[in-house]
C-alpha cells in the first residue's frame, strides 16, 4: 500500500497537489458514497441531531454527510479548498 505524502510550506500544505490526491482517492465513487451516506444519516445519526441544532463537519471532504443531515445551522471545514464546491448552499 503506497501512501501520498502532501508538501508543505510555510502556509500550509500544496492545496493543487491536495485536490489531486481527493479527486484520485473519492470522485470515482461519489454518487455511491451519497447514496450510503443518506442511509446512515437517515437510520443512525439524525435521531441524534435537533433539526434545530448546529453541525460543524470536521474534514468534511465532498460534503456527503454535512449535506444530508438536517440541522438549522450546518458547517463543514476541510483542508481541501475544493471541497467548498462540493457542499450545499445551506452549510
Amino acid at each position: 500500500m503506497s501512501r501520498a505524502t502532501i508538501s508543505e510550506s510555510p502556509s500550509g500544505p500544496d492545496t493543487r497537489e491536495l485536490q489531486a490526491i481527493y479527486s484520485r482517492r473519492f470522485q470515482s465513487n461519489l454518487e455511491y458514497r451519497r447514496r450510503v451516506w443518506r442511509v446512515l444519516v437517515k437510520q443512525v445519526f439524525q435521531p441524534y441531531v435537533p433539526q434545530s441544532g448546529t453541525v460543524l463537519d470536521l474534514g468534511c471532504g465532498y460534503g456527503e454527510f454535512i449535506n444530508t443531515v438536517v440541522a438549522a445551522t450546518k458547517y463543514g471545514m476541510d483542508l481541501n479548498p475544493a471541497s467548498a464546491q462540493h457542499v450545499g448552499p445551506a452549510v
